[in-house]
C-alpha cells in the first residue's frame, strides 16, 4: 500500500494553475434564458474554450421503462459560442426552443 504524500510545493518557475473563467455561470445563464429550459434539465456546463469562446452543454434525463432504475443523460443541445464581455452571447443565434 503506498502512503500518499503532499505535493511538492511550486517553484516560481513553474506555471501557475489555471484559474476558472468568471464568465462561465454567466455564459450558462445566458444560453438557458435564449434557449428556454428544457422539461428534463439535469444541468448546463459551460466550458472556456480559449479568448472569448465557450462551448456549452445542455444535458438532460431520460426515462427509459425497460432500464429499471438505471438514470441515463445526454446531451440534447450544443453550443459553440462567442461571448462579449459580459458573458452575453453574441454567436451564434440561439432560437427559443423550450
Amino acid at each position: 500500500m503506498a502512503i500518499k504524500t503532499r505535493p511538492e510545493p511550486r517553484t516560481e518557475d513553474e506555471e501557475p494553475i489555471k484559474q476558472r473563467n468568471p464568465l462561465t455561470d454567466k455564459v450558462a445563464e445566458s444560453v438557458l434564458a435564449l434557449l428556454g429550459k428544457p422539461k428534463g434539465l439535469l444541468k448546463i456546463k459551460a466550458v472556456h474554450l480559449f479568448d472569448n469562446r465557450f462551448r456549452v452543454n445542455v444535458y438532460e434525463k431520460v426515462h427509459q421503462e425497460s432500464e429499471g432504475l438505471i438514470k441515463k443523460l445526454y446531451i440534447s443541445e450544443s453550443f459553440f459560442c462567442i461571448v462579449d464581455e459580459k458573458g452575453g452571447v453574441i454567436s451564434p443565434e440561439i432560437e427559443k426552443k423550450y
